[in-house]
């Protein structure tokens, strides 16, 4: 992705790791692409409030000490669904989030730009920032919900960088890891895998948990946010 959009990139953090097909990777993709609104919401809550926990307990990793940020959501880059309402629901996660983390706001001001990034593709034009979000000179979070290439999260990155902004910091919920990809990474998901999910530690001071350390807990707030809105 460096070579590609040939600019500097900022730290990736991800929230935890998760493999295909795993709990936690489909509530990954339920909470924005699920049947029935209900298992949305309740996902959507629960993701919603494990970012919050994890930006309240390391804006200070991300920023580089206490300061103020903006947290910008990457937009869809391939149109949105009918039931996002336009507006893609990476973005209410974040507003969730931001209410247990103080310093930080929302800011959705990335648009799609000229050429979208693809799956294995980043662009230097796939997002746009929009023009009045007075974005330079303010230190920004970029978030997203799931972080594979990269495209998506450092294309967004490059947009904001090219406005002025300084991107402190990636933060995917998950980083998807594909232990069948070779055996340095078998090997690293085994040595993720068993350490516990803790909430206090993060890849810039301590290490991303894998996803079945995660799931037990997300399972419960699920339920609890399901219990809530029925």
């Amino acid at each position: 992705m460096r070579r590609q959009l040939r600019v500097q990139l900022p730290p990736v953090v991800p929230v935890f790791l998760f493999g295909l097909g795993s709990p936690i990777h489909r509530a990954l993709v339920g909470y924005k692409a699920g049947v029935a609104p209900l298992g949305r919401a309740a996902r959507a809550d629960a993701l919603g409030r494990l970012l919050g926990e994890f930006l309240g307990a390391h804006a200070a990793c991300l920023l580089g000490g206490p300061r103020t940020a903006v947290v910008v959501p990457v937009p869809s880059s391939i149109g949105g669904r009918p039931s996002w309402h336009g507006r893609h629901p990476i973005a209410g996660l974040c507003e969730e989030a931001v209410g247990l983390a103080p310093g930080l706001h929302v800011a959705e001001i990335l648009r799609l730009g000229a050429r979208p990034p693809s799956r294995l593709e980043a662009s230097l034009h796939g997002y746009e920032v929009a023009p009045d979000s007075r974005v330079g000179g303010r230190t920004a979070i970029v978030v997203d919900d799931m972080f594979v290439s990269g495209s998506r999260a450092l294309s967004a990155s490059a947009a904001l960088g090219a406005a002025g902004a300084h991107v402190a910091a990636v933060v995917p919920l998950g980083r998807l890891v594909r232990p069948d990809h070779n055996d340095a990474t078998a090997a690293f998901w085994r040595a993720r895998s068993a350490w516990p999910f803790d909430s206090a530690r993060c890849t810039l001071c301590g290490t991303a948990s894998s996803s079945d350390r995660v799931e037990a807990r997300l399972a419960r707030r699920v339920a609890v946010s399901e219990r809530l809105a029925a």
